[in-house]
């Protein structure tokens, strides 16, 4: 069976990097498995060793993400689909996993975009391991109900975005964890426990309510330089300052500036995937805002300081550090049931 696996696995995000590696190695045996990029790109995965690139001008980027650019935004995205599929044909295309429905973001065309150019083919559609934001405005529901219809399966990764597709989307959906929960079951490391946190400064910018950590200056690395005392004085642990992409290893060397630090992160050793999971299962604690920063640290023992500030945090807080969560076993069965799904389309 060819297939056709679409996701941000191509990115500097070390956690989109894992989704795809731990999705092929659970799709491969006996498949012959492609790889696109969301927005419809070839693969050519590369990891930045230069400090992450300047968005877009603000007024720019805001007229694109207005739903009222969606039919332009699509037409774009199927193009550009169109131009690297390359007449290629498969019999199953998954786009997952990751953070992939966002209001008023790039991603909704492209999610649309993918969808309506696969209801042209005979293959087969399914979305896996996806989570999404909860702010849709009422067309962008109704342009999702439409859309995600036609899909043949869902799985989301965690239960609120499942009851949100049922209860305000209106469409079925099933759950299993994240697949970066399978990571040391797949890729089991021997690992020495050191006297160390892991700690890795959010980015400012990406932050969806700046009002409420006042600017970055003033209060904003405050509230940081107190996690830097909790785990340093408190914990008595040695820090080593980390991050999973670009963006937040930018915010991080900025934090080293303001609070005097000599330590900086080196873009080219300290963001590769394999260097960074080893920091984090060899730590004794891990301060983050990133869900697959934490999931790694989860399966390893390593106790989570999070920083909870968008709603994907939030669940992953209440089920998995607050709450019980799901044993090893039972993550592997959900996953490899959902899995076998998928194949049998």
């Amino acid at each position: 069976m060819k297939i056709l696996l679409i996701n941000q696995g191509n990115t500097d995000n070390i956690g989109d990097q894992l989704i795809d590696r731990l999705m092929t190695d659970l799709l491969q045996e006996g498949n012959l498995i492609d790889h696109m990029t969301y927005s419809g790109k070839r693969f050519h995965k590369s990891v930045s060793s230069q400090q992450g690139k300047k968005g877009r001008s603000g007024k720019k980027n805001q007229l694109k993400r207005s739903f009222l650019f969606l039919p332009l935004m699509v037409r774009r995205c199927l193009k550009r689909i169109q131009e690297n599929i390359n007449h290629n044909r498969y019999d199953i295309a998954i786009i997952g996993g990751g953070e992939l429905i966002k209001s008023k973001h790039p991603f909704f065309a492209y999610l649309i975009s993918w969808i309506y150019y696969f209801l042209h083919t005979s293959t087969k559609v399914c979305i896996f391991g996806i989570s999404c934001d909860r702010n849709f405005s009422l067309p962008e529901r109704i342009v999702l109900k439409k859309f995600l219809e036609k899909v043949q399966f869902i799985n989301c990764r965690d239960v609120q975005t499942r009851d949100y597709l049922l209860n305000s989307i209106r469409v079925n959906a099933s759950f299993s964890p994240d697949v970066v929960n399978l990571y040391h079951r797949l890729y089991p490391l021997d690992i020495h426990k050191e006297d160390t946190a892991f700690f890795s400064v959010y980015n400012y910018d990406k932050l969806p309510c700046k009002t409420e950590y006042g600017s970055r200056e003033k209060y904003y690395q405050e509230i940081w330089s107190k996690w830097l005392s909790k785990v340093e004085q408190e914990q008595g642990l040695k820090v080593y300052f980390g991050a999973t992409n670009t963006e937040d290893a930018d915010e991080t060397n900025r934090f080293c500036i303001w609070a005097h630090r000599s330590e900086r992160i080196d873009y080219s050793k300290d963001l590769q995937v394999d260097n960074v999971v080893r920091k984090i299962a060899s730590a004794r604690a891990v301060v983050t805002g990133r869900m697959h920063a934490m999931i790694l640290a989860r399966q390893f023992g390593t106790t989570v300081f999070p920083f909870a500030f968008k709603d994907k945090i939030k669940d992953y807080v209440q089920t998995w550090i607050a709450g019980d969560g799901y044993s090893d076993a039972d993550i592997y069965q959900m996953i490899q049931k959902e899995i076998r799904q998928v194949q049998d389309l």
